[in-house]
């Protein structure tokens, strides 16, 4: 019974190394629990939505560049373990609030390719086109 006990103890020391090995998109059930990069994708992205949101009630600008930033870091590290259209989205308009057009022109592009003729997302690429100064006739997608 020992020698059980030990290579159960040693194969749920090694799952999470494993886990990791299968690729972006591996989860590892636990009990009831999914763990893995699809929930750590939906944490982080929760994480920015709240502070996406706490920026929106910010009076000063400086407050709503701080939580801006920390859900752009969130949004990012969402899109590094699962790249999604809302997170895409998300982090496009969180660039255009930032003031940074090149940024959101890129992530709304993303969103864009993971959801064509979205209109929202082609709205997202029109501001940040704009931003960028680039003629409606010159601009990608059209």
């Amino acid at each position: 019974m020992p020698r059980l006990a030990f290579a159960a103890l040693a194969l749920l020391a090694l799952a999470p190394a494993a886990a990791r090995a299968q690729g972006p998109a591996s989860t590892l059930m636990i009990g009831d629990t999914f763990h893995g990069t699809n929930a750590e994708a939906a944490n982080f992205y929760s994480r920015a939505v709240k502070e996406k949101n706490r920026a929106a009630v910010e009076t000063t600008v400086e407050r709503q560049n701080h939580f801006l930033n920390l859900a752009k870091t969130h949004f990012k590290k969402s899109i590094g373990y699962e790249p999604t259209f809302d997170a895409f989205m998300a982090l496009g308009q969180v660039n255009l609030a930032l003031g940074l057009p090149e940024e959101a022109r890129d992530a709304c592009f993303r969103a864009l390719e993971k959801q064509p003729g979205h209109r929202l997302a082609r709205n997202c690429l029109d501001q940040a086109l704009e931003l960028l100064k680039i003629p409606a006739n010159q601009r990608s997608g059209e």
